[in-house]
């Protein structure tokens, strides 16, 4: 019987108490769906996630550090890592479909930050070993206590990652990085640094704790990650948040802008000397003037309004100017591609611990993710317990069971033990459809009675004695309808098998929930598809 009680990719169940075992039996599935489907090269992974099960937490080698991921990643330009598309057999990709996986990833990446995150987690799919399914659990489980015991908020807000991605990528083909794109780079930079700092003052805040080990599945990645802090203060002092190359970025730059400056007052002076609005047409000062049967009055015609109603004209006393205007122009752009060449150049020499921050970042936003998405379910997270393999009914695993019945049913108070024991489960699905309709309900319910509110109200004193009056009750209201949200949810079933089970049959009556059974168990357990994502289950464990 191949089953198991927790998902390899690291997500959790909705439920507490009792131990979840897992028989060995996976997949041959790697870890997430090519990062190079997202943009993001080999090179910039760690090594850790150059392997073909991307979603890894740690490195295979116990010394590997991120650091010696990001100076390797140079000689792993040409690394290609493994897709889903090619190595899934697809009746495996069919059956994840039909049992609803890529709606499910779809429900954990609306809670990744970052572009590349969510797109990570919308091709999530299943690691093999168990040892990969408990470490990707480990993750989820750091950083769930990190935001939630620690009131560490993991911010990833201004961290560009579609945009450094393509940026990076331009780079290591040795292509010049314009402004915004050195911006994106720069940003990404300052949003991994925050990260580890945030993750890091964790990490030394539990030492001497029982989380020092936990939060250690977290720092083995990140703790070595360099920021050229250097390089991001050279960008943003070159570079606006806009993408516009500052005045102050070179010398070249200034007064080749100055000139830029002086060229086009001068030519406006003459222009406005003429009858006609001043514009610009194909990179000339010109006036507007309208259109006359007698034709275009005397200068060059370099166009016309595209109804015809207008002629754009450049009078002779302007092309002079506007020679030297184009001229300078050629200068200003020459200086600014100058500094854009050298902050490209600064990229390139660092390229590497570049690509192996950005890969950093995608994996904590989807680790993050898998978490967030866990409590909203208020979900569990699985616990392993080895079981023995499952293959012909031994006389010692009858022997365990009938030991273990007894035990169940003894005065020493010892619960029965079970290879799957998964209480109050409920369907994914349903159930993060159902916390959707709930969140919209209590959202359109709240404007409807701020509305409301606002009507009634005729001044801000009597607005204040409202709400001190309503408080109290409001809160209480939500907690009802907190527990009418459970209640009302999706219908609960309880999974309990033996260690020397083999097969499991489901009946019952028609319309009695043996699809939706089957369905939850295949996607969540089972499979591994939902523990093995390495989060939490919709189940009390």
């Amino acid at each position: 019987m191949a089953m198991a009680t927790a998902c390899q990719c690291g997500l959790p169940l909705d439920g507490g108490g009792t131990k979840s075992r897992s028989f060995p039996i996976v997949h041959a599935l790697p870890g997430i769906r090519s990062y190079t489907d997202l943009g993001v090269e080999a090179s910039m992974l760690p090594a850790a996630a150059r392997s073909r099960h991307c979603c890894m937490p740690k490195p295979r080698s116990s010394t590997a550090r991120p650091t010696q991921c990001a100076n390797a990643s140079a000689a792993a330009q040409g690394a290609v890592l493994a897709t889903a598309d090619s190595e899934e057999h697809p009746a495996v990709e069919a059956t994840l479909a039909t049992l609803g996986w890529p709606a499910l990833c779809e429900f954990v990446a609306k809670f990744a930050s970052t572009t590349l995150g969510r797109q990570a987690v919308q091709h999530l799919t299943l690691p093999q070993e168990q040892a990969e399914v408990e470490a990707l659990v480990k993750e989820t489980a750091a950083v769930d206590k990190l935001e939630t015991e620690y009131a560490v908020e993991l911010d990833f807000g201004g961290t560009s990652t579609s945009q450094a991605s393509g940026a990076l990528k331009r780079a290591s083909r040795g292509g010049m990085l314009v402004g915004a794109q050195l911006q994106a780079v720069a940003s990404t930079l300052v949003g991994a640094t925050r990260l580890q700092r945030s993750v890091m003052g964790a990490f030394k805040a539990a030492d001497g704790t029982g989380d020092y080990d936990l939060f250690s599945a977290l720092t083995e990645r990140i703790r070595d990650m360099h920021s050229h802090s250097q390089i991001v203060k050279n960008i943003s002092a070159c570079v606006s948040e806009d993408g516009d190359i500052r005045d102050s970025a070179s010398d070249e730059v200034r007064q080749s802008r100055g000139k830029l400056r002086a060229i086009e007052n001068r030519l406006k002076a003459i222009l406005k000397g003429h009858s006609g609005e001043v514009s610009e047409m194909s990179g000339r000062l010109c006036v507007v003037l309208p259109a006359s049967q007698q034709g275009p009055p005397k200068g060059i015609l370099l166009g016309t309004s595209p109804g015809g109603g207008a002629f754009f004209i450049e009078p002779p006393s302007a092309v002079p100017l506007n020679n030297e205007l184009a001229a300078a122009r050629g200068e200003a752009a020459a200086a600014e591609e100058n500094v854009m060449w050298q902050l490209t150049g600064q990229v390139i020499d660092n390229l590497a611990d570049m690509q192996a921050a950005l890969a950093i970042v995608i994996w904590l936003d989807v680790v993050t993710a898998r978490a967030r998405y866990g409590r909203w379910i208020g979900g569990t997270l699985p616990t392993f317990v080895p079981v023995p393999l499952v293959g012909k009914a031994s006389a010692k695993a009858r022997k365990g069971s009938k030991v273990a019945e007894r035990q169940s049913a003894g005065a020493d108070g010892q619960e029965e033990e079970y290879s799957i024991r998964l209480k109050q489960l409920r369907h994914p699905l349903l159930l993060g459809r159902h916390l959707q309709e709930q969140d919209r309900n209590r959202q359109q319910m709240r404007r409807g009675q701020h509305g409301a509110q606002l009507r009634r109200l005729s001044n801000r004193k009597q607005s204040t004695q409202l709400q001190s009056q309503n408080g109290t009750a409001t809160a209480r209201k939500e907690n009802r309808e907190d527990t009418a949200v459970l209640a009302n949810g999706p219908v609960a079933i309880d999974t309990c098998v033996r260690p020397e089970t083999r097969a499991v049959i489901i009946t019952g009556p028609n319309t009695g929930g043996k699809t939706a059974a089957l369905k939850v168990r295949l996607l969540l357990p089972d499979s591994h598809s939902r523990s093995r994502s390495g989060g939490k289950l919709p189940s009390r464990l």
